[in-house]
């Protein structure tokens, strides 16, 4: 259990600093140089969950919130942002638990160790499947809007930097949380802090043998 515990340790940071980083990017999507309109394709546009950017002048980049209050944005905004805020919530539950699952850590029951693990893995899982979700639905959007010919203001965007790390790290979430998983799920523990029990058996008595 102690290699399966510092690979699902180090899986579950790396999970959740994608997470965060996924979540306060402001380009999951961002403009198409190629589909855009000619006189639009040297500009910059880029969407997150939380803000919206622009270059209008090179080398100067403005970023606004919608121009909007926190529950203005449209309803699936604020699912995804939900999706990607409980993400981060399980994956950081999910790695605590993995650390304070490992070997070196000596205050804590073997026990306890195992049921954490088995914590932590579950987390992981349910993180995985809620940034996968929340990008997959983004992805989806964005495709559907580019198929369909919807522009705005004469520009088309495609896939964001922040969408594939999403994947990457949804990715990397559920192989973490499977493999800790299973492996806490088949692993046995004894009361004896993991020393195998050993009953005396006294030697059977042979006074009624006869002798020739």
């Amino acid at each position: 259990m102690g290699v399966i515990a510092i690979v699902g340790s180090a899986s579950s940071v790396l999970s959740f600093i994608g997470v965060i980083f996924c979540s306060i990017s402001y380009e999951w999507k961002r403009s198409s140089q190629l589909a855009s309109q000619n006189n639009l394709r040297n500009l910059y546009l880029s969407e997150g969950l939380w803000m919206r950017c622009n270059i209008p002048i090179a080398g100067v980049l403005t970023c606004d919130n919608y121009s909007t209050t926190l529950f203005d944005v449209p309803g699936y905004l604020q699912a995804l942002r939900a999706l990607t805020i409980m993400s981060a919530l399980l994956l950081f539950c999910s790695a605590t638990c993995n650390i304070l699952a490992l070997d070196c850590v000596n205050c804590i029951h073997p026990k306890t160790q195992r049921l954490m693990a088995i914590f932590g893995g579950g987390a992981s899982l349910l993180g995985g499947v809620c940034i996968l979700a929340a990008v997959s639905w983004y992805a989806s959007e964005i495709i559907r809007e580019f198929r369909y010919d919807i522009t705005y203001e004469g520009v088309k965007y495609t896939f964001g930097a922040a969408l594939y790390v999403g994947w990457i790290s949804g990715g990397l979430a559920l192989i973490c949380g499977s493999v800790v998983l299973c492996c806490s799920c088949f692993t046995r523990t004894d009361d004896n802090d993991g020393g195998a029990a050993y009953t005396y058996k006294p030697p059977k008595s042979r006074t009624n043998e006869e002798y020739v």
